[in-house]
């Protein structure tokens, strides 16, 4: 069945041997989010589908969309709880924009940046429930298809790995990111910010967004306006104060001015054999651009 959301959304694959029967398990765990979080189903299936090797389990990443990868050999053979907590995960790193906050952090993408940012989340996301049945799990484990163990970033492997370190709970990205490199060389692990943790996800393809943060940012906030009219008043709340604070709009008065003085200004255009035709050379007289501005300033005391 072919999950329909009212738009025209991309469904491709990057790879060979990959069919469409490959999104079933994908549009069933959406379905049974939207039946649940439907603010979170919404926010998965406004965004273009990609089925792909090139994550280890799934991966999003912000161009001029958003985009939602999935590799379907790792993501398929999943409890659904444990694919819904995946999609919910990737939801997380949309709404809190740490593709654009990572930028801020450091200008290369690292273990330690992509164990903060999953320290981040997957907090809120080791078993969320409803009527007291269990709907979404990050689990502290899990086995990919050749067999290897994997331990995500849940708050009991980073305890583990960070024993008698004092570590707050309920902190964003750069609390973390800040805490895996003043302990670093103090870890269990080889110097490598997280020992045998691993990210349940790709967040290498953050930097093959668009670039520019303002751009981002605005894509994300129409991706979740539409989610919350189409949720229909069951918007969560921690989701609509991200909404508010992403539509407080904060006016420089530099860009204000600079923008007033370019439409004030005239440009006088004058021919003159002074300057060369780019198009005829000698043979008509070029032209001279002469800016011309009349502006009257005011101070008030």
């Amino acid at each position: 069945m072919r999950l329909d959301t009212g738009e025209s959304r991309c469904y491709s694959n990057s790879n060979k041997g990959i069919n469409m029967n490959d999104y079933k398990p994908l549009e069933a765990a959406v379905i049974e989010l939207l039946r649940n979080y439907p603010w979170y189903g919404q926010l998965i299936a406004s965004m273009d589908k990609q089925l792909t090797d090139k994550v280890p389990i799934a991966g999003v990443m912000v161009t001029s969309r958003i985009v939602l990868m999935i590799n379907p050999k790792e993501f398929n053979p999943l409890p659904q709880k444990v694919q819904i907590g995946i999609l919910l995960h990737e939801c997380y790193h949309i709404v809190h924009q740490h593709m654009a906050r990572s930028k801020k952090i450091s200008k290369q993408f690292n273990k330690a940046l992509n164990i903060a940012a999953d320290r981040a989340i997957n907090e809120s996301l080791t078993y969320l429930t409803k009527n007291n049945q269990v709907v979404a799990v990050i689990p502290d484990e899990l086995t990919d298809s050749s067999g290897k163990k994997i331990k995500p970033v849940t708050k009991k492997n980073f305890q583990e790995q960070f024993k008698g370190k004092k570590i707050e709970d309920g902190q964003d990205m750069e609390y973390y990111y800040r805490f895996l490199k003043e302990n670093a060389e103090e870890g269990d692990g080889p110097g490598d910010f997280g020992g045998d943790m691993d990210t349940i996800d790709d967040h290498s393809h953050w930097e093959e967004g668009n670039g520019n943060e303002e751009v981002t940012k605005e894509i994300i906030k129409k991706a979740m306006e539409k989610a919350s009219q189409k949720a229909q008043g069951r918007t969560p709340s921690d989701i609509q104060a991200i909404l508010n604070e992403l539509n407080k709009s904060t006016v420089s008065w530099q860009s204000v001015l600079q923008r007033f003085v370019a439409k004030c200004t005239e440009n006088n255009i004058d021919s003159s054999r002074k300057r060369l035709n780019r198009r005829y050379g000698v043979v008509h007289p070029g032209t001279i651009k002469e800016p011309k501005l009349r502006l009257g300033v005011a101070i008030d005391s």
